[in-house]
Formats: structure tokens, sequence, C-alpha cells
């Protein structure tokens, strides 16, 4: 059983999407580029940058479902596959 690939794009979506946070973090977004031409606030004072925060819950949660879904997207086929004789189940895999 191969556990690699399912995780291959859960952890480049880490890599990546960490290193977005961190511009975030570190520099942050003004917002106020986006409504210099308008005297409405959307009920929201921003002065300055907002910043964003490290945060691993998210990663955690999107760790789990990636597997969930990698472990439900194999059992769902493998189940059916169970149900045929040896020979049909080569047949209609092929």
């Amino acid at each position: 059983m191969k556990f690699g690939f399912p995780l291959a794009p859960f952890i480049l979506g880490v890599i990546l999407g960490e290193a977005l946070n961190a511009y975030f973090v570190i520099k942050g977004m003004d917002f106020m580029k986006f409504f210099k031409d308008s005297n409405s606030n959307m009920g929201i004072n921003l002065i300055g940058p907002a910043k964003s925060v490290w945060a691993m819950a998210p990663v955690i949660r999107s760790f789990i479902i990636c597997i969930l879904a990698s472990l439900l997207s194999s059992y769902i086929p493998a189940k059916k596959t169970l149900k045929l004789q040896a020979a049909e189940a080569l047949r209609v895999s092929q």
C-alpha cells in the first residue's frame, strides 16, 4: 500500500500556503489601498496593514481531512471489488 502519493499534494499545499502566509505575517496587507477612492470603510476601521498570524490548527485539520479523503476514496472501490470473483475483478479493472 502506498501512503506517499496522497500526502504529496497536502505537503505541497502546506509549504506553499505557509510561504504565502509568511508574507502576510511579516508585511501584512493594507486594505485601505482598495478603499482610497471611497468614503466607505465597510464597517471595519483599518489603520495600517492587517497582519496574519501563525496557526497550527488549520494545518492539522487539513492533514486529517486529507488522510480521511484518501482512505475513503480507496475504500469504496476496494469494497466493490471484494464483491466480485477474482477473474471478473481482473476483467472489470482493465
